[in-house]
């Protein structure tokens, strides 16, 4: 992706559309560092949604990780919601019945 005024690239976007459910997994989103912090995540979002709507497309899907503020805020101001956690659990130290 890239800066309409500019034309330098300000980030990426790693998406796999599901053509028989019309939906679209985003894998990968990320707005390089020093564009960051300028409403280029949200402006990314709405155009790749204004797109996808003109294909039919009915959904847009993603993880984002628990820790990650930043990305959870564009996200969520974006109209993105919650539809489930991931969980972990490390089981480095065999030696605990936990």
């Amino acid at each position: 992706m890239h800066s309409d005024n500019t034309h330098n690239h300000v980030g990426y976007l790693w998406y796999k559309p599901d053509t028989t459910v019309r939906t679209v997994f985003i894998y990968d989103f990320h707005i390089f560092n020093a564009s960051q912090g300028q409403g280029l995540g949200k402006q990314s979002l709405r155009a790749f949604e204004n797109y996808l709507q003109a294909q039919n497309f009915k959904e847009i899907r993603l993880r984002v990780a628990g820790d990650n503020d930043r990305a959870r805020h564009v996200y969520e101001a974006s109209g993105f919601g919650v539809t489930g956690f991931n969980m972990s659990k490390s089981i480095t130290d065999c030696g605990t019945d936990n």
